[in-house]
C-alpha cells in the first residue's frame, strides 16, 4: 500500500545480497524493519511547521543525523523534540464487503455488548446509538428494557450464530475485531471505528478522542484500524491499583471517530504526525 493509500506495484528491489537490518519505530507505536539504504521522504522539524519542504534520506542518513533536537530546553518538555516526521498515509483503500452484521452495529458490540447468553444484548442510556442500529438493522427487533437502572437492548432475531462463528460469544477481556471487518472499505471501516468510539470512547474538551479498555488486544485492534484509516494511534497503559490496569488508546483521524452528537462535537479535525522515535540494528 502507498502512501495514497492505493495497492502499489514492486518493479525492482535494488538490494543483493544479506544487508544489516534496522527496526525503525514511530512515536505512535508503529514499526517496520528495513536495510541501511531504505529510502525515506522525511520532514524535518523546519518542514513540518514552516517551509513544508520533503526531502528524501536513507536509514543510515537519518540515524547519522540524528532523531532528536540538541536544544535542552525542547528535551526538558514532556513531549520529545522529535527531528524527522513521516507523512500519513491515506485511508487503506479496500472493496466494500458484505457483512451479515454492519461495521457500525459491530463495534458497538464490541464495546457495549453482551454475546455470551443465547440472545444478543447492548446496553447504552443514547438512545440515538440505539435508534442507529435499529435503522441499521430493520429486519430486526430491538427491544428496550431497564436493567438496573440502565437501559439495555436486546436484538432478535437471534444474531448468536454468526457470534459464534467469529468468535465473539466471550467476555469483554477477549472480545477481538474479527479480521475480515479489517478488509472493509474506507467508510465501512469508519462506521466499524464509530461503534467502537460511540461505545467505549469518549472526546476530552482538549478534542482528544480516547478509546478505554482492559483488554489488550482489542487496544491493538483499534490501534491497527485507526492506522489504516490514515490516522495515529498510541496506546498507554495506567495502572489504578486496586481498581486494575486501564489501557488508553489516543487517536486522531482525518475525519471525526464519533457519530453521536455529544461525542462528536467535541472533536475538532487537525493534522496529525508520526515522528522516528529510535532505530535500532537488529541483525
Amino acid at each position: 500500500i502507498g502512501v495514497d493509500g492505493k495497492p502499489t506495484k514492486i518493479i525492482g528491489i535494488p538490494y543483493e545480497g544479506i544487508q544489516d537490518s534496522y527496526l525503525v519505530t514511530t512515536n505512535d507505536g508503529g514499526s517496520v524493519i528495513c536495510g541501511p539504504e531504505h529510502l525515506w521522504t522525511v520532514q524535518s522539524r523546519d518542514g513540518r511547521y514552516t517551509s513544508g519542504k520533503t526531502q528524501t534520506l536513507t536509514t543510515l542518513e537519518i540515524l547519522d543525523r540524528g532523531l532528536l533536537l540538541k536544544s535542552p530546553s525542547r528535551q526538558t518538555r514532556s513531549v520529545p523534540g522529535y527531528k524527522w516526521f513521516l507523512p500519513i498515509v491515506s485511508p487503506v483503500e479496500h472493496e466494500t464487503q458484505d457483512f451479515i452484521v454492519d461495521p457500525y452495529t459491530m463495534g458497538f458490540l464490541i464495546g457495549d455488548g453482551s454475546m455470551t447468553r443465547e440472545t444478543v444484548y447492548f446496553t447504552t442510556d443514547d438512545e440515538f446509538c440505539a435508534d442507529k442500529i435499529a435503522k441499521l438493522n430493520p429486519e430486526l427487533n430491538v427491544n428496550k428494557y431497564n436493567k438496573l437502572g440502565a437501559q439495555r437492548y436486546s436484538i432478535t432475531p437471534r444474531y448468536m450464530d454468526v457470534m459464534r462463528k467469529l468468535g465473539l460469544n466471550t467476555d469483554s477481556h477477549h472480545k477481538r475485531i474479527p479480521d475480515q471487518y479489517f478488509i472493509g472499505s474506507v467508510g465501512q471501516r469508519v462506521e466499524l471505528l464509530r461503534g467502537l468510539m460511540d461505545s467505549d470512547g469518549s472526546c476530552t474538551k482538549g478534542s482528544k478522542a480516547v478509546f478505554s479498555t482492559r483488554n489488550m488486544g482489542l487496544a491493538e485492534d483499534v490501534q491497527s484500524l485507526v492506522w489504516s484509516l490514515g490516522g495515529t494511534a498510541k496506546i498507554a497503559v495506567c495502572d489504578r491499583g486496586e481498581k486494575g490496569v486501564d489501557i488508553i488508546v489516543s487517536i486522531w483521524t482525518p475525519m471525526n471517530p464519533f457519530s453521536l452528537p455529544r461525542k462528536a462535537e467535541r472533536y475538532t479535525v487537525r493534522p496529525g504526525y508520526r515522528a522516528i522515535k529510535s532505530i535500532e540494528k537488529i541483525g
